[in-house]
C-alpha cells in the first residue's frame, strides 16, 4: 500500500489499490450486520410469536366479517331490484332515453 524511497522512508500510497480494500472491508461489515439482524429474527420471543398470532387470527376474522357484510349487501341489492320482466341482472343496465 505504501511505496518507500530509498532511504526507507514512506514515499507514496498506493490510492488505487485503497479503494478496492475499502469496499471488501465495507462489505464484510454489511454481512456481519446482516447476520446479526437474521440472528436476532431467530430469537424471536414467545410474546412477539403469540402477537404475530393473533393479528393473523384478528385479520382472519376481519375478512370473515367483510365477506359476510357483502354478501348481506348484496342479497338487499337483489331483493330490491325490479322482479318483473326483467331478469335479475337486467336492472343495472342504463336504458336509453327517447326510444
Amino acid at each position: 500500500m505504501v511505496q518507500y524511497d530509498r532511504a526507507g522512508k514512506p514515499f507514496t500510497v498506493y490510492y488505487p489499490l485503497l479503494t478496492p480494500m475499502l469496499l471488501k472491508e465495507a462489505q464484510k461489515e454489511h454481512r456481519t450486520t446482516e447476520e446479526w439482524i437474521e440472528a436476532l429474527k431467530a430469537q424471536e420471543s414467545p410474546l412477539a410469536v403469540a402477537k404475530q398470532a393473533r393479528m393473523k387470527i384478528a385479520l382472519r376474522t376481519l375478512r370473515r366479517a367483510a365477506l359476510f357484510a357483502l354478501t348481506l349487501c348484496l342479497a338487499r341489492v337483489r331483493a330490491q331490484a325490479p322482479q318483473d320482466r326483467y331478469t335479475k341482472y337486467e336492472y343495472m343496465i342504463p336504458q336509453a332515453s327517447g326510444q
